[in-house]
């Protein structure tokens, strides 16, 4: 099945660059992808070319983060290289075309099943297309499962995750030592510790470096020095600072994405608590081969967590972690549930269902 992605000139996921899967490689690729890892799994799994055309649709998510005015529109238009029209992407090469946001007005007459992501879910364009994809396109993947999962017409909306993959990927991730006897903790789990929710929503300009959102550098320490006292171990973190979504830093930071996911590889657990969204992070963690803790509360991280490793609250999160890394028994138990929930839900699962859309486009 041959696959090619599309964004918007004015998107920070993914490459920054139109770019082959045969011209580069999943390490390579990361050199032009500054910024959240959520398709990088998913492109290295499909092989998966990548097309960056010009800024066509305004959509939520441009809005909301700033990114199309200066001066981050500027650090996008600079850095941001091998841009397409649309009309040449040669779509009849390939059986499955992917866009981020309904961006293209895509050719009839085709058999290549065209779909698309919704950045942003908060989007009132999500709502619209899990009743209906956008003219033109066989499925709209509502990434948070809230669609049907069933495949029964084209078009139609798809409840469909973002996809992973970790036979190749984990053990480019996993060079340097055994992973470290400690939790990475995401950000907005240390924020839930102050108990102010709305603080996950705030910036905090710092002297010397880009600003972060949340917690400043010291409360976050602080705070993981409290949960490493009940944990017994070592509480990692990383701060989300300017340049996912705005603020974007000239030139951007190449190797942060490569850094972040060595640092999930790197620690033998993950916590993410009451995220938002559907909480793809932890599936990231999870590929890396962490044993990953969750809220029953989050799509993905129902269908990832062992039932010893899902939360219902933050102050039941330290006993059922110390049964669990007390137990080295339960630990292997619980690696082997998550790499079966990944196989499944994250790969076979969706990758039958693209063939089956694949093969109902060109019978229509």
């Amino acid at each position: 099945m041959k696959v090619a992605f599309v964004k918007q000139l004015l998107d920070t996921h993914g490459p920054w660059a139109s770019v082959r899967w045969q011209e580069t490689s999943p390490l390579e690729l990361l050199d032009v992808w500054p910024g959240r890892a959520l398709f990088w799994a998913m492109t290295v799994l499909l092989q998966a070319d990548w097309y960056v055309v010009p800024q066509r649709v305004t959509t939520w998510y441009t809005l909301f983060s700033g990114i199309g005015r200066p001066p981050d529109r500027d650090v996008l238009e600079r850095h941001t290289w091998n841009i397409v029209a649309p009309c040449t992407i040669p779509y009849d090469e390939y059986d499955v075309v992917i866009s981020l946001d309904p961006c293209l007005q895509p050719p009839r007459c085709r058999q290549t099943l065209l779909a698309y992501y919704m950045n942003e879910h908060v989007d009132v364009r999500y709502g619209c297309s899990k009743r209906r994809p956008a003219p033109g396109y066989d499925l709209f993947f509502a990434h948070l499962l809230d669609a049907t999962p069933t495949l029964n017409q084209l078009p139609q909306a798809l409840g469909f995750p973002y996809m992973w993959e970790r036979d190749i990927t984990r053990p480019l991730l996993r060079t340097g030592p055994p992973a470290e006897e400690a939790v990475l903790v995401e950000w907005r789990t240390l924020a839930l510790l102050l108990g102010d929710r709305s603080r996950q929503g705030r910036r905090f300009t710092q002297q010397g470096q880009a600003s972060s959102i949340g917690l400043t550098d010291s409360e976050a320490q602080e705070l993981a020095n409290r949960l490493a006292f009940y944990l017994d171990r070592p509480v990692r973190f990383q701060l989300l600072r300017d340049g996912i979504y705005n603020r974007l830093p000239d030139p951007p930071r190449w190797g942060d994405t490569l850094t972040y996911l060595r640092s999930l590889a790197g620690c033998r657990y993950y916590a993410s608590l009451f995220s938002f969204g559907a909480g793809q992070a932890l599936v990231d963690a999870a590929a890396a081969g962490a044993i990953v803790f969750g809220s029953g509360d989050l799509a993905y991280h129902r269908l990832v967590c062992h039932p010893s490793c899902l939360c219902t609250s933050l102050k039941e999160f330290p006993e059922q972690f110390r049964h669990v890394s007390q137990s080295a028994d339960l630990q292997k138990e619980i690696l082997v549930w998550q790499d079966r929930a990944l196989r499944h839900s994250f790969r076979d699962e969706p990758l039958a269902l693209l063939a089956q859309a694949v093969e109902m486009k060109k019978a229509a």
